[in-house]
């Protein structure tokens, strides 16, 4: 099945490689310096590995951010959002736990590119796939309350990507750098940025 992507606006997806088989994935940063997930950001981050899991031209996908990290968390209308409306607050926990059973059954390889801060829902796929390679500066960003809240579906996806292996790490500050998660094991690498 031949899939049309046109309908993602947060995120910008062109095909490279040869006959276009790898599908390039890139969070887009609508205030350009992080990206940031809104409403529509947070959905389309978790629905785009249906498509690509569904399009029998691509071979593998590549998850990046655009400017001057991989990702910047939820932006504050969708923060506000969810602290002020139960529905909302519903609705983006099953779009967490979508985001993590949809990148683990997408059949294609996924590769992230980390640089930069990486926070929420894009740390979230970044560590998930199947390939994550972060630049040796890149700071991943844990939130104590994403870690410490019990029943709240972002403690599953975190535990998940293996981020509770950072939580020694993140006892000295409030972010990672990514040269003791390489040794966590929870990258796969870590390059020259």
């Amino acid at each position: 099945m031949n899939v049309d992507y046109a309908r993602y606006e947060t995120l910008n997806i062109a095909r490279r490689g040869p006959d276009g088989t790898v599908l390039d994935v890139q969070m887009k940063a609508a205030n350009g310096k992080l990206p940031t997930a809104g409403h529509a950001g947070h959905r389309e981050l978790a629905e785009i590995w249906r498509d690509v899991g569904a399009d029998d031209n691509v071979r593998c996908a590549v998850l990046r951010g655009e400017g001057m990290g991989f990702s910047g968390g939820g932006d504050l209308a969708l923060v506000q959002d969810m602290a002020n409306d139960f529905e909302t607050r519903t609705r983006v926990w099953k779009e967490a736990r979508d985001l993590v059973y949809n990148v683990i059954n997408c059949d294609k390889p996924i590769v992230s590119a980390l640089h930069g801060p990486a926070v929420g829902a894009g740390l979230v796929a970044g560590l998930l796939a199947d390939i994550s390679i972060a630049a040796r500066d890149a700071k991943i960003v844990v939130r104590a309350q994403q870690l410490a809240a019990p029943g709240r579906p972002g403690v599953r996806h975190l535990a998940c990507a293996g981020v509770h292996g950072l939580r020694r790490a993140r006892r000295a500050g409030r972010h990672c750098l990514v040269a003791g998660t390489a040794r966590a094991q929870v990258l796969s690498a870590a390059v020259a940025g």
